[in-house]
């Protein structure tokens, strides 16, 4: 998903992800700044991260506890 990001750059595409009806992370990718932007939604927290592996990381942190 982050490579589909990086691939369509040109295009503005944002990732939502939600759990039980409600968004709580969402991701897009800029090319301007060639960064992935992680965002906590109800904390209103935003992370800008430079490479796919540290978005990785950080998108499995967000999304792990909810899902496992």
């Amino acid at each position: 998903m982050l490579e589909t990001l990086m691939y369509y750059q040109d295009c503005q595409i944002t990732h939502t992800f939600s759990h039980n009806q409600e968004q709580f992370v969402s991701v897009c990718y800029f090319k301007d700044m060639n960064a992935y932007q992680i965002n906590q939604i109800s904390d209103k927290i935003s992370e800008t991260l430079y490479d796919i592996d540290s978005a990785a990381l950080v998108l499995n942190k967000h999304l792990n506890p909810v899902f496992s």
